[in-house]
């Protein structure tokens, strides 16, 4: 539990720059105000847990106590409209993945960073009628502002509450200078700094002509203004990627416009995840199309992103088994999940020994002692014969075995996650 609780104030601190200020929201007769919405479904799934610290796990069961959600994760967050991150691996080398409320892995553990995929879950979060700016741009302030118009009217969408705001620029030296069209706008601009002026800026999307791109923008109103009645006095500064402040002539905003740019290439996975059909079953084997983040000058263009793949894996206590690129992977044969041997019993603490006189390997661990032999429908465990309906193969120079007969002749439990294709061991 302090391991958690660790974990959890490091994340708070990692997205402070992000967190939903605890303000209350201006309100408006005709305008309704965003707010934090919970999922249609999964919101009301209760967790719970398996096994003594530290070997932990955690499920979700429905309203009726079902198991929608085995016990196979560290820990799982709250859903956000269908989805929730899930951590697998141990406490010390925790990989994050997510699902849906049906527990198909949308995303693969280990393929985002943590505080990447809490950011999507951030924006998943968001209200269904907020309007996530696409292909944000990552340009330089030296050809943003050649393109921006005098009087430019704008719209400041702010990653980190999901509230959007008008401004007007008037000015276009070493930033923009901007201004709130009116009182209107300055609460909501405000709301997103928690009602307090300050030179610390905000990781921002802003849109005009037709375009939408990376910046930051500070609340500290200042000097001149051109707005009457605004509840502005003076103005502030919106800054694009190597634009400079007045003074030092130095670039103050770069930290944040870099997170205002990490995050425009996670809007177009959570827009995609809402584009899926969260609470029904994904066939197995599915393979979502891959999804590109919008190319930017700093990053070059990113790598396609496929979530999950159609041949089975393996997970032990919660750690995937790492199967060598280029090996053999598992497959199914007669409904039966084959498994490259070595890789498989060497995770679960055996060792492996190949006989070529036998044509069959050895396997030893503490007291045990399992022989199986190539095209044999039987093995040995432990002087005992058991019969199995698939027989050990020899494909690609591996030797291929059907894991939940080897797994549980030993005293392991085995689960079957039809949804995602992985083969659960659990050794305790």
């Amino acid at each position: 539990m302090k391991k958690l609780l660790c974990l959890s104030l490091v994340i708070a601190l990692m997205s402070g720059a992000f967190s939903i200020v605890a303000s209350a929201m201006p309100d408006r007769n005709s305008i309704s105000a965003p707010t934090t919405v919970s999922a249609n479904d999964g919101s009301s799934f209760t967790q719970f847990s398996e096994g003594e610290w530290p070997n932990v796990l955690v499920g979700m069961r429905d309203t009726w106590g079902n198991v929608v959600i085995p016990p196979i994760y560290r820990e799982i967050r709250s859903f956000a409209n269908g989805f929730a991150v899930v951590a697998v691996g141990s406490w010390e080398y925790l990989q994050w993945g997510m699902i849906n409320t049906t527990g198909y892995v949308v995303i693969e553990p280990g393929y985002f960073e943590a505080r990447d995929l809490f950011m999507i879950e951030r924006l998943l979060a968001l209200p269904d009628d907020v309007v996530i700016p696409a292909n944000i741009e990552a340009l330089h302030w030296n050809y943003v502002r050649r393109i921006v118009q005098p009087r430019q009217y704008m719209e400041i969408f702010d990653i980190g509450t999901g509230v959007t705001y008008r401004v007007r620029s008037f000015a276009h030296g070493n930033h923009a200078d901007v201004e709130t069209v009116d009182a209107w706008n300055t609460e909501l601009h405000l709301y997103t700094f928690g009602g307090v002026q300050t030179w610390g800026g905000r990781p921002v999307w802003v849109t005009f002509g037709g375009r939408s791109f990376a910046a930051a923008i500070h609340s500290m109103q200042h000097d001149v203004s051109t707005i009457q009645n605004n509840n502005m006095d003076g103005h502030i500064c919106l800054h694009f990627f190597g634009s400079t402040n007045n003074f030092s002539n130095r670039d103050m905003y770069g930290h944040v416009i870099a997170e205002s740019i990490r995050v425009s290439q996670l809007a177009g996975t959570a827009a995609w995840l809402r584009s899926l059909s969260e609470y029904t079953p994904s066939p197995p084997g599915y393979v979502p199309p891959p999804i590109y983040a919008p190319y930017d000058p700093i990053f070059g263009a990113p790598e396609a992103f496929f979530p999950a793949g159609p041949s089975p894996r393996v997970r032990i206590d919660g750690v995937f088994v790492n199967i060598p690129q280029g090996d053999q992977t598992s497959i199914i044969v007669d409904g039966r999940t084959l498994v490259p041997l070595r890789a498989v019993m060497e995770a679960l603490g055996f060792e492996v020994h190949w006989d070529g006189k036998f044509n069959g390997a050895a396997l030893f661990r503490y007291d045990d002692v399992i022989t199986v032999i190539i095209d044999e429908y039987n093995m040995r465990v432990n002087g005992t014969y058991f019969s199995i309906d698939v027989a050990p193969r020899m494909i690609n120079d591996r030797i291929m075995v059907p894991v939940r007969a080897i797994a549980e002749a030993t005293g392991f439990e085995v689960y079957w996650d039809d949804y995602n294709s992985i083969v659960n061991i659990r050794t305790y």
